[in-house]
């Protein structure tokens, strides 16, 4: 067989052949070694140096003007001026810190929470495991309303319907095969592959797992957005732009007032220390803290309809958003449509509803469809 073949392309014998594995499923010794080769089947994160995380709070321009000015106050000797900078730094950082810890435990708590359990089979013998456990070369029995656990080739199905609309955006169900495809297909139109975290509509069937974790399809859009580089908001730019601003003109009124006190015959020493004490006291030391007390109040306001923050200052930006174009279905809708109202002007409902029935299956007494079988309900 040819190396460069996808899944998809393959037969079931010859994927077996190529992940090692059988029908009777993997032996458990065979399964931890794989287990300690590709790792848990979660999505991770994009993971940031500890480093990276402790600065961020002291990354903008603003603050390193504040880290500037309390050195300066230090050897000004002006340690009351110096301690308040010191302390607006660090409450500024606390604030951060605590935002973020908050909003990383309850993304843990939802990873939680999304963890299942899966019949595989392993040695010949059919066992439950969480889903987190699975490894390439499993096999998994797939079974209705059951959300896929990780990427796999379908070996056996019996009228196997999965809905990927979390994938791939379409509404309808899509009928599962073992049969192996010819040439280059996209993902929804791999009838024989089924996806992580996608699910079972209808049906069941048995799978061989190909891809665990962030090499599965879904992992691999995981990792597109954390890797993606969003820059700084507009509300840090513009705070870099008045920061900028502000620092030239403090920079020029100390160089005047230093000017003009060495022109009185004030010494360099005392003149110096005298414009460095002026600079110091033109900085809003506050502006920081009180930008970010703002923006987390707005957080804790945005958790009470279930909105979770992980950078506060993303609530400015989402602010300024005038247009959004996303495909919303199985993304921001749950792709299960309803009957809101109906408007008809038939003598009796049920006869409406039969010749609505009609229109939609004719004369097959079929609902194939969800939406169809919701809408014939009232009427049967």
């Amino acid at each position: 067989m040819k190396k460069d073949l996808s899944f998809y392309n393959q037969s079931t014998e010859e994927i077996l052949h190529n992940l090692a594995t059988n029908k009777g499923g993997l032996n458990n010794d065979e399964a931890k070694r794989r287990l300690g080769i590709y790792g848990l089947n979660v999505l991770k994160p994009k993971r940031q140096s500890w480093l990276k995380r402790f600065l961020e709070p002291f990354s903008s321009i603003f603050v390193s003007i504040l880290i500037v000015a309390m050195i300066i106050s230090l050897w000004s000797h002006e340690q009351i001026d110096a301690v308040v900078i010191g302390f607006v730094l660090v409450l500024n950082a606390a604030i951060y810190y605590i935002q973020q810890y908050s909003a990383t435990r309850v993304l843990q708590t939802l990873k939680q929470q999304g963890l299942g359990r899966v019949h595989v089979k392993r040695g010949g013998a059919i066992i439950e495991i969480l889903n987190s456990y699975l490894v390439p070369g499993d096999i998994v029995y797939l079974q209705e309303g059951l959300k896929v656990p990780a990427d796999g080739y379908v070996i056996e199905a019996d009228n196997l319907h999965v809905d990927e609309a979390i994938l791939t955006g379409e509404s309808l169900p899509v009928h599962k095969n073992s049969e192996a495809l010819l040439g280059i297909h996209e993902v929804y139109e791999q009838t024989n592959m089924v996806f992580m975290d996608t699910l079972i509509h209808n049906g069941n069937g048995i799978m061989v797992v190909t891809a665990t974790g962030n090499q599965t399809e879904i992992g691999a859009i995981s990792t597109l957005i954390s890797g993606a580089d969003l820059g700084r908001s507009p509300i840090e730019r513009k705070i870099d732009d008045f920061t900028k601003k502000l620092a030239l003109v403090i920079g020029v009124v100390g160089a005047l007032v230093f000017a003009l006190a060495l022109a009185r015959g004030i010494s360099t020493a005392e003149a110096l220390r005298f414009s460095l004490a002026l600079i110091v006291s033109v900085v809003p030391e506050g502006l920081p803290v009180a930008l970010t007390v703002v923006l987390l109040l707005s957080a804790k306001k945005l958790t009470k309809v279930k909105a979770l923050v992980k950078k506060i200052s993303s609530i400015e930006t989402l602010g300024a958003v005038t247009l959004i174009a996303t495909d919303k279905t199985g993304t921001l809708t749950k792709n299960r449509l309803s009957v809101a109202e109906m408007i008809f002007s038939a003598q009796q409902e049920k006869d409406f509803g039969r010749a609505v029935m009609a229109s939609l299956n004719g004369d097959e007494d079929l609902h194939t469809d969800a939406l169809d079988s919701i809408f014939y309900q009232p009427f049967v």
